[in-house]
């Protein structure tokens, strides 16, 4: 069920003033070309795109309002305010506090998208679940994610990203999640970070201001999780592979495409568990997900059967199987460096000939070619059969096992060229657009050697 507003309503919550009927909007979009009939237009100026060149769209598309910084002579009832993303932040923050809902937030440089979109499928095996859709985890995603929430939700989970010190706070703000996940702390995006202890600090913020009934649950295999702990004002849960883990994993074994097998010990009782998603850098992000879920009430048995049942989500670590039978493993949708050498380890872990396509690790600051050494290091000692890698920042090593290109669109011009394989790897940052490469791949007319 959509969100209904009046628009004199909404313009008293977000401070703003009605010019024009007061109308009522049910849902909202930022986006002329996604609207439906009803919507509220939020007119949002961007870097090249200013929404209120688009008013004349909105209404013939069937808005029924919109929320503007400047008026326009459309026939639209117009909320002005000054600032439309505030605006809008306002408007997701009043309708939060109206909803009946627990909140769990999810955040981590990487693995926060795999526990969202695996913690709402667990929990979808018995509960009204509600979650971000694709990437919309930053300070427009976010407010949006919270405005598209049904009320007869018994659960939303909220991915938050962050590119700078505060972002996770603000947003923190906005969700006020009861259940507080936080996956990891690597390297990712460090240049506009600075270091990996300013990461650190700002993944940390999702445990700030916390109420004493809330719950964080960390992974306790970085050496960040005694500071997380000091800033709970809540309950706190560890888990991971270290000994002192609140929740251990232990006997993990990497099925290769088979998934992976574990056990968890610990304050929550001994099980044993099987998941689908691909290498052991996953498992922790499987825990997490149990551990929340445990935690809103599921059974380990139910857990079980909806971890069975759970697809990857594309471009991370999910498998594609071509009408040539070749299988494909597209983790193409972002890359770090430890993620990017336990995807290796996944490959490295399959029968056959095994073919890495490596698209340059984006943001990683002054080391970045040392990074990308270490990874083009563990591929050469993982004895794959054929290399290429796509970017400047990949050392030149000799040989026929490694092929190197400029950008993806050459990749696609040379795919005929690529050595008969039975599986491939294709991971990469997403400014690189390796999934030009995972849909080339797919069509039924490419032939592959």
């Amino acid at each position: 069920m959509k969100l209904s507003v009046n628009l004199s309503e909404l313009a008293a919550v977000v401070g703003g003033e009605l010019h024009g009927p007061p109308a009522v909007s049910t849902g909202l979009a930022i986006d002329s070309r996604t609207i439906a009939a009803g919507n509220l237009f939020v007119a949002i100026k961007g870097e090249r795109v200013d929404g209120h060149d688009y008013l004349g769209l909105a209404k013939e598309a069937g808005a029924t309002g919109a929320l503007v910084s400047e008026l326009r002579s459309v026939d639209l009832p117009q909320i002005l305010v000054d600032d439309t993303q505030f605006a809008l932040e306002r408007f997701a923050a009043w309708y939060r506090s109206q909803l009946q809902v627990r909140f769990i937030g999810v955040t981590g440089s990487a693995g926060k998208t795999t526990v969202k979109s695996l913690l709402a499928h667990v929990l979808s095996g018995q509960a009204k679940v509600g979650a971000t859709k694709g990437n919309y985890n930053n300070e427009l995603g976010v407010p949006l994610t919270l405005l598209s929430l049904g009320q007869d939700l018994e659960f939303a989970v909220v991915e938050m990203g962050a590119r700078f010190k505060g972002d996770i706070a603000h947003l923190c703000q906005l969700v006020k999640p009861q259940i507080r996940i936080l996956t990891s702390v690597l390297p990712a995006h460090i240049g506009t970070f600075g270091s990996l202890d300013m990461i650190a600090q700002t993944k940390g913020e999702i445990f700030d201001e916390m109420q004493s009934s809330d719950l964080a649950i960390m992974t306790a295999d970085v050496s960040y999780v005694g500071s997380w702990k000091e800033r709970v004002g809540g309950q706190a849960l560890t888990y991971g592979f270290a000994e002192d883990a609140d929740v251990r994993i232990v006997g993990a074994q990497d099925k290769g495409l088979d998934g992976v097998a574990f056990g968890i010990e610990g304050v929550l009782g001994t099980h044993e568990f099987h998941s689908p998603l691909l290498g052991l850098h996953n498992v922790g992000n499987v825990v997490a997900s149990i551990i929340a879920a445990i935690e809103c009430g599921l059974s380990a048995g139910l857990i079980r059967s909806q971890l069975a049942t759970f697809q990857a989500v594309d471009g991370r670590m999910r498998i594609l199987t071509l009408d040539s039978g070749q299988r494909v493993i597209d983790d193409s949708y972002n890359a770090n460096p430890a993620a990017t050498k336990g995807a290796l380890s996944v490959l490295s872990n399959t029968s056959g000939c095994r073919f890495a396509l490596l698209g340059t690790m984006a943001e990683l600051g002054e080391n970045e070619r040392a990074y990308h050494n270490e990874v083009a290091d563990l591929a050469l000692e993982l004895d794959l059969d054929t290399v290429w890698c796509v970017g400047p920042l990949w050392p030149v090593i000799e040989g026929k096992l490694f092929r190197y290109f400029q950008d993806a669109d050459e990749v696609v011009d040379h795919l005929t060229e690529i050595p008969n394989f039975d599986v491939a790897l294709v991971k990469g940052s997403r400014s690189v657009g390796l999934d030009k490469v995972v849909e080339a791949l797919a069509r039924p007319e490419t032939r592959l050697c």
